[in-house]
């Protein structure tokens, strides 16, 4: 007899766990790149770093210190995932 309180991988919170994993590497990739970038370089600049048009991180180097700012676009790696595992909820729910 199969116990009931038992669950297993299903397609749709397999998909929902992908897509929340790609966006955290993702947005882990682009914090790297920017921090990188900012201290690697000798002079005050900025630079951005984008995923598919949208600026997740801005490196910036100042007066000798280096760190990394948040842009609009990180928004994106919390907004789409959260619709995509809202969508594959639903799917789940209409199917039998």
């Amino acid at each position: 007899m199969k116990n009931s309180n038992t669950r297993t991988w299903t397609w749709y919170g397999l998909a929902a766990t992908l897509v929340w994993i790609a966006a955290l590497t993702v947005g882990a990739v682009a914090f790297v790149a920017a921090s990188e970038a900012a201290r690697a370089r000798g002079q005050d600049a900025t630079f951005l770093q984008e995923f598919l048009g949208a600026p997740l991180f801005e490196g910036f180097r100042q007066d000798g210190k280096f760190g990394v700012r948040p842009q609009w676009g990180l928004l994106l790696l919390v907004v789409v995932p959260l619709f995509a595992t809202v969508l594959f909820t639903a799917l789940r729910r209409r199917s039998p």
